[in-house]
């Protein structure tokens, strides 16, 4: 045991019960520990994070100015106050205790009660010892003296360390996981506290820590690669090929570009790391992509994963394309070398999709990737068009002319400066060399017979990359879907909507723990593994706390531009969908005043989308109105709605009631499937644990008691009205989380995760699949 901690142990023990801070003492304090949701639902209950900073010493002045430069929080108040101020705080306030044992009292007075070791020089943490100056800790848990209390820890080596926490402008420390280890601003380590057993002090869990510093490799180096491997050990053998298969392409791209052996030696060695996984990937770089180069560096980053193939040379390309060119300023022609000299992109291939957009009529003009005003093209369309032009450049003329355009060409065009660089006789031979060159794919159409979709929407709960789509977490909740018989889920990117009466380009999810690109290619990959069919189900999110079913227009050529702005969206997740085979895909959801009167401009966007998407057709349908009165289902594979009709309006309904009630709205819903002769799939439906759900089911029991009865006597009544529904080819529960610290005896929203109501979904799935 390290001697600083040694002698603070024991001076804490003798004073722990004499001296501590009313705010630390566990006095009148339950000794019952929460879980995590309980200790997060505390922190929002309190709206607030009182951050205690050291007021003695030569670095006080320096904590109170970062501190008090720190951006507020957006949805927890932040407010910082000096260490010796603590005690006039009221009890169980949210605290963060920021400086080192030295200089902030209450923290040496914690030390022997928590999670790790510390000395003057350094700290341990499960098994791992820090010594380097620049090191500092980030822990987040219960107060061990005060169980009830959320308690942060921000500490370190030195104090310049823990300062280089709090950037100015920084809205709040970033803490992945439990507990985050930086040096300066390179992630060390992340990791996981657990609890044994319910109400049980919080330990370490030492399997689940993910050590960027402790796990990292030398693999290989050679002429062509020098190989860091960042993970547990990697199968060699697959390395072995991996490697094998990348230098083939280092070769073939040198070969058709003529770059010659003193050329080669300029850029070569690659030094590549490798990831084990896209969690890691993205927490230790904040890039999501499966792989990446950052103009200027020496390093190309990939995920080390089937999941990436396709994707895994791009970064390399861009790499040894730059030092061919010598510089490419537009970034997207540099992504669409990347595209070019790639083997398998998006599956199929790059020619594959470039055919297939060309011939349908997909590319839009040039001026539109090139010097866009207001579109928002998907990469997908053009990044491939980029190439395809690359390619006419190559071949057409010579590498020597790909340089020069490459170089040339600036990174920002608009319309004045466009023609400058992309003539129309330069057009002109794009178009009749794609038209002579490219193939002609069409997709394969998707069997009509529907197997019954016993799922649920999986819905990305946590925004730190390791609880959402891509994270670890994600896994042990997909194992959870598959005991409970589930064998489909739905998945959910959203895009976003500033204003909901004023046509703007609508904005992807791109943020580094958002429900991007890359989360759902893992996510998918994972549920597929598991033998589970995918519906994507894309969806707007509006400002202001709007609804998708309020988006409406003020006059004819409003609409027409939101239709163009929505085109453009839908069809980078249908591209997408189709990149990773997914069984169905969802067109819309519960664009309410969109649908109804608006049926020709949904006919074509129907039509567009199976140019390039082979799975089955849907529309999300909001229950009631809109739901019974869209005129296009005709042009869908099957009817679909987001089923919240109210069982009864008694609060106080009987069993007998509910089924009743839980019958007319199957009634309901069959008269629809019956006018248009389709089945029906029910993308989303449930009921919160709240007092009764059945009444208003659409409504979250946010702030509300919980009641695990009435939600399981809403799902009991639900499943006996609609079990052997003729129409009926599936149903998705809304909803289950990526994280399965969410839910819970303490939670009343939707989840029926951990609650009574999961037994009885768990029964009627198993009942569903044993016919």
């Amino acid at each position: 045991m390290p001697r600083f901690y040694r002698s603070s142990l024991v001076w804490g023990l003798l004073f722990f019960s004499s001296s501590l801070s009313p705010l630390l003492s566990g006095q009148g304090e339950t000794s019952l520990w929460p879980d995590k949701q309980e200790l997060q639902s505390r922190l929002w209950q309190h709206r607030r994070i009182v951050y205690l900073y050291p007021d003695q010493g030569k670095t006080a002045a320096l904590y109170e100015q970062r501190l008090g430069q720190m951006r507020r929080g957006r949805y927890i108040r932040t407010t910082a106050i000096p260490v010796s101020a603590a005690d006039s705080l009221p009890a169980n306030t949210p605290i963060s205790l920021v400086g080192r044992p030295g200089n902030n009292p209450l923290l040496q007075r914690l030390l022997p009660a928590l999670p790790f070791d510390m000395s003057r020089d350094s700290f341990s943490i499960n098994g791992h010892t820090y010594a380097n100056r620049g090191d500092r800790l980030l822990l987040r848990m219960p107060n061990p003296l005060r169980p009830g209390q959320w308690l942060q820890i921000i500490t370190g080596n030195s104090d310049q360390a823990i300062l280089a926490e709090f950037q100015p402008g920084r809205r709040s420390p970033e803490l992945i996981a439990d507990y985050t280890i930086r040096r300066g601003q390179e992630l060390l380590a992340y990791g996981f506290l657990t609890q044994p057993r319910p109400s049980a002090p919080w330990v370490i869990s030492k399997n689940r820590e993910i050590n960027l510093l402790h796990s990292l490799r030398r693999i290989s180096a050679d002429s062509i690669f020098i190989v860091d491997y960042i993970g547990r050990s990697p199968d060699r053998e697959k390395i072995r090929a991996f490697l094998a298969r990348q230098k083939q392409l280092v070769e073939e791209q040198c070969a058709t570009l003529q770059i010659d052996a003193e050329q080669r030696r300029r850029f070569l060695p690659i030094r590549l790391k490798l990831y084990e996984s896209s969690e890691s990937k993205t927490i230790a770089t904040r890039n999501s992509r499966l792989s990446h180069w950052q103009t200027g560096s020496s390093v190309v980053h990939i995920v080390f994963s089937e999941n990436a193939v396709g994707a895994d040379y791009t970064a390399i390309a861009e790499y040894i394309t730059w030092h061919f060119a010598g510089e490419v300023p537009n970034p997207l022609l540099l992504r669409g070398a990347g595209v070019l000299f790639s083997d398998a992109w998006g599956g199929k291939g790059y020619p594959v999709w470039a055919g297939m957009f060309f011939h349908n009529a997909i590319f839009p003009p040039f001026e539109l990737i090139f010097a866009p005003a207001e579109r928002r093209i998907s990469r997908y369309i053009s990044e491939v068009q980029a190439a395809t032009l690359l390619q006419l450049v190559l071949f057409h003329y010579s590498p020597q002319e790909l340089k020069k355009f490459l170089r040339q060409t600036p990174a920002r065009l608009d319309a004045a400066t466009f023609p400058r660089y992309f003539s129309p006789k330069l057009i002109q031979q794009w178009r009749t060399w794609s038209r002579a060159m490219l193939p002609r794919p069409q997709p394969e159409r998707a069997p009509t017979v529907w197997q019954f979709a016993r799922g649920f929407c999986f819905a990305h709960e946590g925004y730190a990359v390791y609880n959402g789509y891509m994270g670890s977490t994600a896994e042990a909740a997909l194992q959870r879907l598959q005991e409970l018989n589930v064998n489909a889920i739905s998945i959910t990117p959203f895009g976003f909507l500033r204003e909901k009466n004023r046509p703007v380009p609508i904005g992807l999810s791109t943020g580094a723990g958002s429900e991007n690109d890359e989360s759902l290619i893992v996510a998918i990959a994972r549920a597929r593994r598991k033998n589970m069919r995918i519906m994507m189900k894309p969806h707007l999110w509006v400002s202001h706390s709007s609804w998708p079913g309020d988006i409406a227009m003020n006059n004819a050529q409003d609409w027409q531009r939101f239709f163009v702005y929505y085109s453009d969206w839908i069809m980078h997740y249908a591209i997408l969908a189709e990149m990773l085979q997914t069984e169905s895909f969802s067109i819309g959801v519960e664009l309410a005043r969109t649908t109804i009167g608006h049926e020709q401009e949904w006919r074509e966007l129907i039509g567009r989308i199976r140019k390039i998407y082979h799975g089955k057709l849907l529309y999300s349908a909001n229950w009631g109105e809109e739901f019974e009165n869209i005129t296009f289902w005709d042009a869908l594979d099957a009817i679909s709605v987001n089923s919240y009709y109210p069982l009864s309006d008694n609060p106080n309904a009987s069993d007998a009631e509910l089924l009743a009630g839980a019958r007319k709205v199957a009634k309901r819903i069959g008269a629809v499937s019956k006018k248009y002769q389709k089945p029906v799939l029910l993308t989303e439906t449930g009921y919160a644990s709240r007092p009764a759900p059945w009444v208003e089911p659409h409504r979250d029991g946010r702030g509300q008691p919980v009641d695990e009865q009435a939600q399981m006597r809403a799902y009991d009544a639900f499943f006996r009205a609609f079990y052997r529904q003729p129409w009926l080819a599936g149903l998705y529960l809304w909803k289950w989380p990526t994280v399965l610290e969410s839910g819970g005896g303490s939670h009343s929203g939707f989840t029926p995760n951990g609650k009574l109501a999961e037994n009885v979904v768990k029964k009627w799935y198993a009942k569903i699949s044993g016919e």
